[in-house]
């Protein structure tokens, strides 16, 4: 995969940057974690707009997807853009992991219904597949389905839902035969939000981001909102989860960007014993560190990034969880040297460092930490 951007893909990064610049405020986190619910944002819409909601999406549903190489270097760079301004929307749950699930797994009926809104930004469809055993374990389903006359009965719990309070609509990954950790037997099920017997419980991330959980007690749907086919959804699933690890690692790498630049504009301003913290060689040295890290989680993001754009199972796997395990580990070693460089208002709600550095530890929590990747990586590799 060819990284040097286009115009095209240079006029992407350019316009995304100004957009987030002007309709975003990185403190909207903040004042989520305060309880002060951010004003209704036009930024989805402008989204929308500017063709960025279909990345994912082909040109014949309203889209702008060219290619599986294309889309995944677009997501790679409005991501980025999103981490250096801490951009609070449900791109890569929607836009990314949603969308392309959608593209590869659901019937042409369901396309001609959801691709195009998902493009225009009026539906915001949400993956939920987490319901207990470890976050690299895709496998493990504990939700059932029951084949009944008149379609599917579904049973259990979704834990960890990312942007559950603002999707329409679900795509719940249910066992519809097999053991609870078995490959085969996992089904993929479109769920409206005000479906009968789906209760939504919305809360707040540590890192001011929107999460859920979601409970569903004998929820019946139709056969046709079955997406894809009966026991065969865990291979569409984990892919568009891999194309959602490579754009969560994007934002990373922006995110660890800023916290770099603001750290060093810090230590060009503050003074101590009538010199600039600059001066300091420890403080030099952590600078370096910065950047070291910050190079290599780059390098390891665009490794995803090339995965992300192929359905190779093993070597995928293996290229992801060993760039997720990086940037996890390097995301901890920018964010901590950025409190430190900043002394005690490092510590503090009020400064951005301490957002940014939420959000990295988030991302790092999101399907599977460092410390579980390094396990998947291990066992891709044996096999």
């Amino acid at each position: 995969m060819d990284f040097n951007l286009t115009e095209e893909q240079a006029m992407l990064a350019d316009m995304t940057a100004r957009l987030f610049q002007n309709e975003h405020d990185p403190r909207s986190r903040r004042r989520r974690l305060a309880g002060e619910a951010p004003a209704e944002s036009r930024l989805w819409a402008s989204l929308a707009e500017l063709g960025i909601l279909g990345i994912h999406v082909p040109d014949t549903y309203g889209g702008t997807a060219s290619s599986e190489q294309e889309s995944a270097i677009s997501s790679h760079i409005v991501a980025k853009a999103m981490g250096r301004m801490l951009v609070n929307e449900p791109f890569v749950s929607t836009a990314v992991v949603a969308a392309s699930l959608i593209v590869h797994a659901a019937s042409a009926r369901q396309k001609e219904a959801l691709l195009p809104k998902l493009a225009d930004g009026t539906l915001k469809i949400v993956l939920a597949h987490a319901d207990g055993g470890k976050s690299t374990d895709l496998a493990h389903t504990e939700t059932s389905a029951s084949l009944m006359s008149d379609g599917y009965r579904l049973r259990g719990v979704k834990h960890r839902m990312p942007d559950s309070g603002s999707a329409h609509q679900f795509i719940i990954s249910a066992r519809t035969s097999g053991a609870v950790t078995d490959e085969h037997g996992v089904s993929l099920f479109l769920v409206d939000r005000n479906c009968e017997g789906l209760t939504v419980t919305c809360g707040v991330g540590f890192d001011g981001s929107d999460v859920g959980e979601l409970r569903l007690d004998d929820v019946l749907v139709s056969a046709d909102r079955l997406i894809g086919s009966v026991d065969e959804g865990l291979r569409p699933m984990r892919h568009a989860i891999h194309r959602g690890i490579s754009a969560l690692l994007a934002e990373a790498v922006g995110a660890m960007e800023r916290l770099q630049e603001m750290s060093i504009e810090h230590l060009k301003t503050r003074k101590q014993f009538g010199q600039t913290l600059a001066r300091f060689q420890i403080l030099q040295h952590y600078v370096a560190d910065m950047a070291t890290a910050l190079e290599q989680s780059y390098s390891m993001s665009l490794m995803a990034c090339s995965a992300s754009a192929h359905d190779d199972d093993t070597d995928g796997a293996r290229s992801i969880a060993a760039a997720k395990h990086m940037v996890g580990r390097h995301g901890l070693v920018v964010g901590k040297h950025a409190v430190q460089l900043h002394g005690g208002v490092g510590m503090t709600d009020e400064l951005l460092v301490g957002q940014y550095f939420r959000r990295l530890l988030m991302i790092d929590a999101t399907w599977g930490n460092a410390e579980e990747q390094l396990g998947c990586f291990a066992r891709t590799h044996v096999d």
